[in-house]
């Protein structure tokens, strides 16, 4: 079953608060794309990179990080870093 758009903000604002850091990693993997000449940025391609160091990374509990967060985070760089602006593409949000 699909969670609703307000329970995922919901999440995604209390996940967001909890792990600042992640913020910063998605602008640090951002930055270093279009510095590296990419066009277009994926934010699927950056969570599947960052899930990927960090498995590598570290021992202990396994890191999460939701794919229903992939949009917000998406719409957050836009707000904090309006010069991604045509990096990222953005959809509608589902309304259910």
């Amino acid at each position: 079953m699909r969670r609703s758009k307000l329970f995922i903000d919901a999440d995604f604002r209390r996940f967001h608060r909890k792990n600042p850091q992640i913020f910063r990693e998605i602008v640090q993997r951002a930055e270093n794309l279009i510095n590296a000449g990419a066009l277009r940025i994926g934010m699927g391609a950056i969570f599947e990179s960052m899930r990927y160091d960090i498995a590598v990374r570290t021992l202990g509990d396994e890191f999460k990080l939701n794919n229903n967060f992939r949009s917000r985070y998406t719409r957050l760089l836009l707000r904090k870093r309006p010069e991604f602006k045509g990096f990222l593409a953005t959809r509608a949000l589902a309304e259910k």
